[in-house]
């Protein structure tokens, strides 16, 4: 949040470099950042551990929750953050106390967005883990065979899959809404 703050308001110097930068690192394949974290986890003894997992999809993730949470904090008044400095509050305690809270409805749509980049991610789960850290799609891969599928476990296991995404869905469905409408304009 901090960094997506900061590029939204702040204007300096390199800025535009640093918007790029974060937006390049989305658009590599994700194929082209496997081979460096695999020689990487191989090396520090973190295949098949959840914090290597982790660190994997907050590493992917990360650049998107940057970029969307920038426009939600770009679309805040301005106003709102001039009046606490000139109230005698600091740079941090208006960001904290004004704009982090007026900016939650973007925060539940980009935290629910990461959470499906997550839960759908295959690439990373398949190569980096083995049985100890595995994730349902790689869970999933494991009933379909050379030589057959198994359709009625396969089926079944895919249902079951697909039941967190709909309790989150239908339990934040409101804050879904708001968020990604947040800074919208009726004609």
């Amino acid at each position: 949040m901090p960094t997506a703050y900061v590029l939204a308001r702040h204007h300096f110097k390199g800025r535009a470099d640093y918007d790029f930068w974060i937006l390049s690192t989305r658009m590599a394949p994700p194929v082209a950042m496997l081979i460096p974290f695999f020689i990487l986890y191989r090396g520090l003894n973190l295949q098949d551990t959840h914090l290597g997992l982790i660190v994997a999809h907050v590493a992917q993730n990360l650049a998107i929750i940057i970029w969307v949470m920038k426009g939600f904090f770009g679309d805040l008044p301005a106003e709102l953050e001039e009046a606490s400095l000139v109230d005698g509050g600091g740079p941090w305690q208006a960001f904290r106390s004004i704009m982090l809270p007026l900016a939650l409805p973007g925060i539940g749509a980009t935290a629910i967005l990461a959470f499906l980049f997550s839960w759908n991610e295959f690439l990373f789960a398949l190569v980096l883990t083995n049985n100890d850290a595995r994730t349902a799609p790689v869970g999933l891969q494991a009933f379909i065979g050379y030589q057959e599928v198994q359709w009625g476990a396969l089926s079944a296991s895919a249902t079951v899959m697909l039941l967190p995404v709909v309790v989150v869905l239908v339990l934040f469905q409101r804050q879904i809404v708001r968020g990604l409408t947040f800074g919208a304009v009726r004609g």
